[in-house]
């Protein structure tokens, strides 16, 4: 198998492998403590080389690795260490009811992160408007009706990770 020896969590590399190729081989991302058999993600070989392998959303050290379906057996392993996702917002910090908001957002931009607005305290997965990052930057949302305290979230699909949020008043 051939990776690059770092990537950003959440994010698509690319693999390389060259093996046996039955159609049911496969090629995983692991953890290192992780049996031959477990993986955080996987791809068959059957797809083709280079594979798009997605990095686990939870930073740390993991191995992409060759498994020959045939018996479960590991036939290649590389390493690769995984860093936190990062990303900002920009965003004023008050704005009028039932308007519009203009988000510039910096971050991993993948298909699917989402950038929303949620009232201020409310959990991770809530949210009262959302736009998904792949509609442009800036991202135009429309706020709610009700004046309050909100926040805007840049939100990884992978994991559902918040990688940043800003507090929002309206008036």
């Amino acid at each position: 198998v051939i990776g690059p020896p770092t990537a950003e969590a959440g994010t698509p590399v690319d693999v390389g492998w060259e093996g046996p190729g039955d159609p049911r081989d496969y090629i995983t991302v692991a953890r290192p403590d992780q049996a031959d058999t477990q993986y955080e993600s996987y791809a068959y070989t059957r797809e083709g080389a280079p594979l798009e392998m997605t990095m686990p959303a939870e930073p740390g050290s993991y191995e992409i690795r060759y498994v020959q379906r045939q018996g479960g057996r590991v036939l290649a392993r590389i390493p690769i260490e995984v860093s936190a996702a990062t990303a900002r917002l920009a965003i004023p910090p008050s704005a009028a009811a039932g308007g519009q908001l203009q988000v510039f957002w910096e971050g991993p931009g993948q298909a699917r992160d989402t950038i929303v607005i949620a009232e201020a305290g409310s959990a991770d997965d809530r949210s009262v408007a959302r736009a998904q990052v792949d509609q442009g930057n800036p991202l135009v949302l429309t706020l709610p009706n009700a004046p309050g305290a909100y926040e805007v979230r840049y939100i990884q699909r992978v994991g559902g990770t918040v990688l940043a949020r800003q507090p929002l008043t309206l008036e």
